[in-house]
């Protein structure tokens, strides 16, 4: 049996259909990345420090992704968070606060996306928590990253950047 003229045009629509719809899923990534927070290359605490003394604003994020709602693990890194917040290594600094859950982002103004406070995070000092599979903290040149399990429960806090004994627990 043979297709008609229009059942050809149809298959073909069908099929050039699918094909840009495949390209799209595949290279939209590669034309159109998403915005990636910038943490500078590997540091240690001694240049974060520096860094965070000189610095007039930072960035305070909370990367709740993955941790179960209404859980401990949830509270225990937004209290370190706070803590960090209120430290007193960290009070000459205008900070600006979020919290991350998948692609929603919590703000002081409200509701954004991933995306749109990533790129307001830009060109700013950055402490992100997060969870993590081990208690530990990893320095850069722009950024502090917390990973914490849900068994940690230390405080949080940066403490005296002017001095020489300066600490981050």
């Amino acid at each position: 049996m043979a297709l008609t003229d229009n059942q050809k045009n149809i298959t073909v629509a069908v099929i050039a259909i699918a094909a840009l719809s495949l390209g799209a899923y595949l290279f939209y990534p590669v034309l159109f990345p998403r915005p990636q927070f910038y943490f500078g290359s590997p540091s240690n605490i001694t240049a974060f420090l520096d860094k965070a003394k000189v610095a007039d604003r930072a960035v305070l994020v909370f990367d709740l992704t993955g941790t179960p709602a209404a859980s401990a693990y949830r509270d225990s890194l937004m209290q370190c968070g706070v803590g960090l917040a209120g430290s007193s290594g960290l009070a000459n600094l205008n900070k600006t606060i979020f919290a991350l859950d998948g692609n929603s982002c919590v703000t002081v103004s409200g509701n954004s996306t991933r995306d749109n406070c990533i790129r307001d995070s830009q060109g700013k000092l950055l402490i992100v928590l997060q969870a993590g599979s081990a208690d530990m903290a990893q320095f850069y040149d722009n950024a502090m990253v917390i990973s914490m399990t849900p068994e940690y429960n230390l405080s949080c806090a940066i403490n005296a950047l002017n001095d020489t004994n300066s600490t981050a627990q």
